[in-house]
């Protein structure tokens, strides 16, 4: 199954970044991150990670003290937080 990540602010707002054939993807500012953002303050080196377990897509928060938001909700660092899908209209 084929996921994508949108951008929702900036200059890149609404490029899609692809997350296939990878089973944990990693988003931070950290050099081992498959998504590098740029550094700031708010942004841990390994910020969090998406997870894919057949074809459902997950997103785990990795740093207590950097917050990860879905849809305005932070979620807790080490808990997998299950993310609703929608196909492309």
């Amino acid at each position: 199954m084929r996921y994508f990540l949108i951008v929702a602010n900036g200059k890149r707002r609404g490029l899609p970044i692809p997350v296939e054939q990878i089973d944990l993807f990693y988003v931070g500012t950290g050099p081992m991150c498959h998504m590098r953002m740029t550094p700031h303050e708010q942004v841990a080196d390994q910020h969090c990670a998406f997870i894919t377990r057949g074809k459902k897509l997950y997103v785990d928060a990795l740093d207590a003290d950097h917050p990860t938001y879905v849809n305005g909700d932070i979620i807790m660092e080490g808990v997998d937080w299950p993310l609703l899908l929608r196909r492309p209209a």
